[in-house]
């Protein structure tokens, strides 16, 4: 007998135990009653041990008032808890993508250039309700200048109120500095990322505390690259110059307004720590306040940076004396002057429409615009000492379309700079130049349960 059948079965003989039986013919006795309901009685007895049989962890028994499962429809007299195996709470995510690249930039004869920007692999997982981890690798023989990259790397322990208040993390991770986790809305970026100072990594070790709107960040870390020579994240000083043994603190108030899609996260943060000239050790500091915030379909995000890498005297590097008012900085393993001293003021704006284009679902248009002011005399060095070249202040403008297609995604950027070679929109000539940039990114992940 099946198990829906059996079940019905009890249930119509539990209801007629309840009522009144009535032969067809004649009114049984008494006594013809009673023999009736020791039978049925009998045949609920054979139901329940066959019920039992069948989900014998499902189908529970009452002894003394608590609730325990049967264990094996052998047992005769008592019925021994058994506690349910523990399910695992483990899971592994496993992902990646493809990103191409259309680049043009004039003058170029040859109707642009179509590259590999990166092969992605990554995973993200978590054991227990403590721990997470996450890692993301990406290669390419053409965009990365020593073909690959550690983009990111780290393990956390999640503690407190939910599991979800506090956290220690360990690795290669953001630096809790500006609007996190990005601070731009364009695939090129902004000018505070090729700056470093959003969207940026530093290996070494991070807490967060979140006590209702407001969120604390600490992080002490040893270098920006974990000794790598190409990286993900932009202002990474090298070609003589170093960041080692900093620090960042960041303080931030989430805000929630009457609608649902009404928030706004305000920021101030510091970081600082030691910078390696050449055969000299100097200095490096950066201060910030950011907001990013949403209403419905719109987004605007703002940051403020004041900074400092402060070059000792007569560093030389290479047997040449290294310039103070600019350093030397690299993304995807491709180097760049940038001004050693400055204010950065970014602002991004984006407009989101859903819509019903086949498989797009969604449309932004956005906005990237960022001016850095040189605060040294006179600009900054992009050349040697001996022959120095003079540039004035920066300024990068990025604007844009992306099309949402999950899990494609197309990115179409103008990209318009002046003096902007440090965000591979050159040269540093006082002049405007613009470039442009589409972008197609395939994604793809899975998760694995155990």
């Amino acid at each position: 007998m099946s198990y829906q059948m059996q079940r019905m079965v009890l249930v119509a003989l539990v209801v007629g135990l309840g009522q009144p039986v009535v032969a067809a013919a004649q009114t049984p006795s008494k006594a013809q009653l009673q023999s009736e309901v020791e039978r049925l009685q009998r045949e609920l007895d054979v139901l329940k041990a066959q019920l039992a049989r069948s989900h014998p962890q499902t189908q529970p028994t009452t002894i003394s008032g608590q609730k325990v499962a049967h264990t094996s429809p052998t047992q005769t007299g008592t019925v021994a808890a058994k506690k349910k195996k523990p399910q695992s709470t483990s899971a592994l995510t496993i992902g990646g993508g493809l990103v191409t690249e259309y680049q043009y930039q004039r003058p170029d004869n040859t109707g642009g250039h179509l590259i590999l920007d990166y092969l992605d692999l990554n995973v993200h997982g978590h054991y227990g309700k403590h721990w997470i981890y996450a890692a993301d690798e990406r290669f390419s023989t053409v965009n990365i200048k020593n073909h690959a990259y550690l983009h990111y790397g780290w393990f956390a322990y999640n503690f407190g109120k939910n599991y979800q208040q506090q956290q220690i993390k360990f690795g290669l991770f953001h630096e809790p500095f500006g609007n996190l986790p990005y601070g731009y809305d364009s695939f090129w970026g902004s000018l505070a990322y090729y700056a470093g100072f959003t969207d940026h990594q530093g290996a070494g070790v991070g807490y967060r505390l979140q006590d209702g709107p407001w969120q604390v960040n600490l992080a002490a870390f040893k270098n920006d690259n974990l000794g790598q020579p190409s990286t993900y994240a932009g202002g990474v000083p090298t070609d003589g110059y170093h960041s080692d043994n900093g620090g960042a603190v960041r303080l931030a108030y989430h805000w929630r307004g009457n609608a649902r899609d009404h928030r706004a996260v305000f920021s101030v943060a510091a970081k600082g720590g030691q910078l390696q000239a050449g055969d000299r050790q100097g200095s490096r500091w950066a201060v910030t306040a950011a907001m990013d915030g949403t209403w419905g379909p719109w987004n605007l995000k703002l940051q403020a940076v004041d900074y400092a890498y402060n070059v000792p005297r007569d560093a030389g590097y290479g047997g040449m004396l290294l310039p103070r008012s600019s350093i030397i900085a690299e993304n995807y393993g491709f180097a760049y002057h940038m001004p050693a001293k400055g204010q950065l003021y970014g602002v991004s704006l984006k407009r989101s429409f859903p819509v019903r284009w086949g498989p797009v679902h969604t449309v932004s248009l956005y906005d990237d615009y960022g001016y850095l002011h040189v605060a040294t005399a006179g600009g900054f060095n992009v050349g040697s000492v001996a022959n120095p070249h003079r540039v004035g202040d920066v300024q990068l403008n990025v604007a844009g379309v992306e099309f949402a297609a999950n899990p494609v995604y197309i990115w179409a950027d103008v990209i318009s700079g002046r003096n902007a070679a440090m965000a591979f929109d050159g040269p540093d000539d006082g002049a405007w130049h613009t470039r442009f940039n589409l972008a197609i990114g395939a994604y793809f992940d899975g998760t694995i349960k155990n």
